[in-house]
């Protein structure tokens, strides 16, 4: 291959690369990096463990390196939790909940870890702006933009992927009301 011209010789003749990455017979061109794999399922170990190992050999052939240490096992389904697995001479250790993005990711299927973790954090953004409530000088819609920018976006990070139940809401409408007060 010559850098320069960008050439490759194929079949005795020289053609110019296109350029991307080549996986059998396609062609990829539109590449994105990320750099961590959230969800892979599977409802057997076993299928977990060959869908991983097929997973290692894919990234070993584009050069790209799999964090075994970062790598975790979770079962989100009723049953007995998963269990340590081993692929290519690495352990996976299993987890029954982890951070992701900010968010804790439970077995469970609940959001209450997550939750209560969120309105932690929130309170204490709301107790360390005790100069900002107590200022005179402020108007309470000044205040109540503070709150919605500061307090409630903290609060409400990750919502979305929440499944509240009553009790759940309940303490959200507890703590909001606590904080208008």
């Amino acid at each position: 291959m010559c850098t320069q011209c960008d050439l490759h010789v194929i079949d005795g003749h020289f053609k110019r690369r296109e350029a991307g990455v080549h996986v059998g017979n396609n062609l990829y061109t539109d590449l994105d990096y990320t750099d961590h794999v959230v969800l892979m399922m599977a409802e057997q170990t076993e299928t977990l463990r060959s869908a991983l190992a097929k997973f290692y050999q894919t990234a070993e052939d584009l050069s790209l390196l799999l964090s075994w240490q970062e790598t975790k096992v979770q079962n989100l389904a009723s049953g007995d939790s998963a269990a340590d697995i081993t692929v290519a001479n690495n352990t996976i250790e299993a987890v029954i909940e982890f951070r992701y993005l900010g968010c804790i990711q439970s077995s469970s299927g609940r959001c209450y870890p997550d939750l209560y973790r969120r309105i932690g954090v929130a309170f204490s953004v709301m107790h360390s702006m005790q100069h900002c409530w107590r200022q005179k000088g402020l108007s309470l819609d000044t205040k109540l933009r503070l709150y919605q920018t500061c307090v409630l976006q903290i609060l409400l990070y990750g919502a979305d992927t929440w499944t509240l139940l009553t009790d759940d809401t309940h303490r959200l409408q507890s703590f909001h009301m606590s904080c208008q007060r």
